[in-house]
C-alpha cells in the first residue's frame, strides 16, 4: 500500500512538536501512559489542523526507544524518525489516492472523492492479518468521512474486532459524515482552531515569506491546511480580486451586475481545480463578520452586516448541498442587496 506524501515542514518529535490543541494532547498523553487508550480513536475538528500530525506523534509516543521523562517521544531515534519520515512500517495510512480515481475513470463512472471497500480490504488482508514489527501498530484514516458505505462497513468488522496490538486513528472534519455505528465505536478526541500566530509560524516553516503568510493566515480561520492552500501570491491576489468584484457588484445594486459577475465567477471557478467558489465565499462570508465586529458601536450597521454573514453561511451550505454554483451566487447577491 503506497504511503500519499505529506508536505515538509517542521518535524514531527513528539506531541510536544504537535502545535496548540492542548486539551488534546493532554488527554492523549494520560491515556497512552494510563494505559486506557482506546483502540479506535475519532480525531475530529477543522480541517488543517494537525489531526493527522497528532496521529503520527501519537505513534511515536508508543513506539519511541528513547522515551521523554514526561513520556513523550524523543523525536531522535530511528524509530521517531521513520515515522516522521513515513517510511515505519507499523504506521499505515490509509487515504484516497489517485489510483482510486484513476479505475474510476476508466469504469466511465463520476469521480468521487471517497475511500472504496478495496482499500480496507488490502488493508486487512496485506497488513491487519500479520503480527505488526514492533510493540504496536497504528492505522491512520486520513479523511475519514470519505469512506463510502461499503468501505465504512468493512472497517466497522474490523474495528468490531480489532487485531491485536492495532490502534486506529479516524480523523476528519466531517465526523457527522461517518456511520453511527463507526462512530460509535471510537473515542472522540476534539481539535479546535488554531491560533493565528501558530499558522503564521507553520508557513515560515515552509518557507513562506512573512508578508504572504500574514496575508494567507488572516483568510485561513485557524487552519493551516487552509492557510498553506492559500499562500500562493497569484491564487491569492485572483480570489481577493473576485471578493471585490462580489462586494462591487453588491454595491451596484443593478441586476445585470449581479448576473454577470455570478456568471464569470463562477465559469473561471470551474475552470480551476478545488473549491473555488467555497473559498471564496468563505473570504466573503469572513469580510462581513469582521466589518460586523468593526461596527460594534453601531447596532444598525453591526445587525445588517451580521445578517449577511449569515446569509453567506447558509449559501455556503447549500453550495454543499450540490446547487448550481452559478444560481447560487446569483441569488446570494440579491438577497444581500435586500438586507438593509
Amino acid at each position: 500500500m503506497a504511503e500519499p506524501e505529506q508536505p515538509k515542514g517542521d518535524p514531527i518529535q513528539g506531541l510536544r512538536s504537535v502545535r496548540a490543541q492542548s486539551a488534546a494532547k493532554e488527554f492523549l498523553q494520560h491515556a497512552l501512559s494510563g494505559g486506557r487508550l482506546s483502540t479506535a480513536l475519532l480525531f475530529e475538528g477543522p480541517d488543517g489542523v494537525g489531526k493527522e500530525r497528532c496521529a503520527r506523534a501519537l505513534a511515536q509516543c508508543s513506539l519511541c526507544l528513547a522515551k521523554q521523562p514526561d513520556g513523550d517521544a524523543c523525536g531522535r531515534c530511528a524509530i521517531c524518525r521513520a515515522i516522521d519520515a513515513q517510511k515505519y512500517p507499523d504506521v499505515i495510512t490509509l487515504a484516497r489516492t489517485l489510483d482510486v480515481l484513476t479505475q474510476q475513470e476508466q469504469t466511465g463512472a463520476d469521480l468521487k472523492s471517497e475511500i472504496v471497500v478495496d482499500k480496507i480490504r488490502e488493508l486487512q488482508r496485506e497488513r491487519l492479518s500479520y503480527m505488526p514489527h514492533g510493540a504496536i501498530r497504528w492505522v491512520i484514516v486520513r479523511d475519514a468521512h470519505e469512506l463510502n458505505a461499503n468501505a465504512s462497513n468493512a472497517l466497522l468488522k474490523t474495528l468490531e474486532e480489532p487485531p491485536a496490538n492495532t490502534h486506529f486513528v479516524l480523523a476528519t472534519h466531517r465526523p457527522s459524515e461517518l456511520l453511527v455505528t463507526v462512530r460509535s465505536r471510537c473515542q472522540r478526541v476534539r481539535f479546535a482552531t488554531l491560533p493565528e500566530s501558530d499558522v503564521i509560524a507553520i508557513l515560515a516553516s515552509r518557507g513562506v515569506e512573512a508578508a504572504l503568510a500574514k496575508e494567507a493566515a488572516k483568510w485561513a480561520e485557524g487552519s493551516a491546511g487552509r492557510a498553506l492552500a492559500m499562500a500562493d501570491p497569484e491564487l491569492l491576489a485572483s480570489r481577493k480580486s473576485w471578493l471585490e468584484r462580489l462586494l462591487a457588484a453588491l454595491r451596484a445594486g443593478k441586476p445585470g451586475a449581479v448576473v454577470e459577475v455570478s456568471e464569470a465567477f463562477s465559469k473561471e471557478a470551474a475552470a480551476k481545480e478545488g473549491d473555488e467558489v467555497l473559498v471564496v465565499l468563505e473570504m466573503l462570508e469572513r469580510y462581513f463578520r469582521d466589518e460586523a465586529i468593526a461596527a460594534a458601536t453601531d447596532a444598525r450597521k453591526s445587525t445588517v452586516l451580521a445578517a449577511r454573514s449569515q446569509l453567506v453561511r447558509q449559501t455556503i451550505a447549500s453550495l454543499d448541498s450540490n446547487l448550481k454554483a452559478q444560481m447560487a451566487v446569483e441569488s446570494m447577491l440579491v438577497r444581500l442587496r435586500d438586507v438593509r
